[in-house]
């Protein structure tokens, strides 16, 4: 008996604190129900860098498209890359400019404005991260909303 009690805990101890770090480190990685467009510039940038699949394309004169194969990266240097099928899409330095909703004269974001687009003709508006599901759409009257997967 006393030999199954030892045997539960040196499994279970460190099963337990292994899920207790993963579990933290998870968290403090993906936020969950987090607005983005009302934060300060650095906590949007903290928050959207890194690698994005881009699942979903809404809005505009399109209607809802599913996408697949392409995927978004934010880099710290103020880059957004943008592959599709394996080949370069977008590769344009951005920067940042406190501005207003284009519906609104009240609310104001940080846009991200593409300085030589090929891709995105308008400023984006960062809008929310939904658990892994970032949110952003074109500062435009009609523009796309972007959903895109945390990878």
């Amino acid at each position: 008996m006393k030999k199954n009690i030892v045997f539960v805990k040196i499994l279970l101890v460190p099963f337990i604190a292994f899920s207790l770090l993963c579990c933290n480190k998870q968290n403090s990685q993906i936020p969950v129900n987090t607005i983005l467009w009302n934060k300060s510039l650095d906590s949007i940038k903290y928050f959207i860098n890194g690698n994005w699949k881009l699942a979903i394309i809404q809005g505009g004169w399109s209607g809802i498209n599913h996408i697949n194969n392409e995927y978004w990266k934010f880099t710290s240097d103020n880059r957004l890359i943008v592959m599709a099928n394996n080949s370069l899409k977008e590769n344009d330095s951005c920067t940042w400019q406190k501005g207003n909703f284009l519906s609104s004269t009240t609310d104001s974001t940080q846009l991200l404005v593409l300085n030589t687009t090929q891709y995105i003709n308008n400023p984006l508006i960062i809008y929310a991260i939904r658990n892994d599901t970032l949110a952003l759409g074109c500062n435009c009257i009609d523009g796309d909303n972007f959903y895109l997967i945390r990878q």
